[in-house]
């Protein structure tokens, strides 16, 4: 019978033991690093970016707020230029009728209609031919037309009346 001899086993170095404990090494350390960034890291960063969102739309609602304001000041200067723009063209109108006035009259209210040209007032006269010299002068005025004079009342020593009249285009230009 033949007798097999048994191979004898490869000497492995002491090189390639130590290069192998060394990768198992690296291995289970990445694993590790990984299983730390994955189930610590992460969540906590996460919370910290949620934060910092949260902080980010905190500051940017005063900034919407700061918006907001910013628009309605902006609707409030567009009025205010309207306002200024018909102040300077009611101001030649204005002028006529203080200049129409009788010092014994007093305004109580004012309308104007810019569009068909119309003026209705009331007020109040100190006495009857105060309103007569009144309605002479609007008469003969070139700036006034079509004076009609209506609700005449007399209360406590004074004369209550309306007027509607006509007002000349060029004193809205």
């Amino acid at each position: 019978m033949v007798e097999l001899a048994p191979k004898p086993k490869p000497k492995t170095n002491l090189a390639s033991k130590a290069l192998f404990c060394i990768s198992l090494v690296l291995l289970i350390a990445t694993l590790g690093l990984l299983v730390f960034l994955h189930f610590y890291l992460v969540p906590v960063k996460e919370k910290e970016m949620q934060s910092l969102q949260d902080k980010l739309t905190q500051q940017q609602t005063p900034l919407k707020k700061l918006e907001k304001e910013l628009s309605e000041e902006q609707a409030r200067i567009n009025t205010l230029s309207l306002l200024i723009n018909y102040r300077k063209k009611a101001t030649p109108f204005l002028a006529a009728v203080e200049q129409s006035t009788h010092k014994n009259i007093k305004w109580n209210s004012l309308q104007v209609d810019t569009e068909k040209g119309s003026l209705s007032l009331s007020g109040q006269a100190i006495d009857l031919p105060s309103l007569t010299q009144e309605l002479m002068y609007l008469n003969r005025s070139s700036n006034f037309s079509q004076v009609e004079l209506s609700n005449i009342a007399i209360k406590e020593g004074l004369v209550s009346f309306k007027l509607s009249l006509q007002v000349a285009p060029n004193l809205f230009k």
